[in-house]
């Protein structure tokens, strides 16, 4: 309890209120990032879903299996 007294004094708060905003600003970022990948691999899925319906309604040719392996591809390296 005495460490806390001591840090709460008033020549500390300056140091330990620009601490708390980098820590906080720093999860903000964390969680910006997030955002972005998940947002990617939203977009990866739903390509993954056309191009499977697409081979569906029978449009199934060289190229539609290289996408469908390449958006794989980019979901695993995504995820990791």
């Amino acid at each position: 309890m005495e460490k806390i007294v001591s840090i709460l004094q008033p020549k500390y708060i300056s140091t330990l209120a620009k601490e708390m905003c980098l820590s906080f600003n720093s999860r903000i970022n964390n969680n910006s990032e997030l955002t972005v990948l998940k947002k990617a691999l939203n977009k990866v899925e739903k390509e993954i879903t056309n191009t499977l319906n697409a081979i569906k309604t029978g449009i199934a040719t060289t190229s539609t299996k290289e996408m469908l392996l390449n958006l794989e591809n980019q979901i695993r390296k995504t995820s990791n």
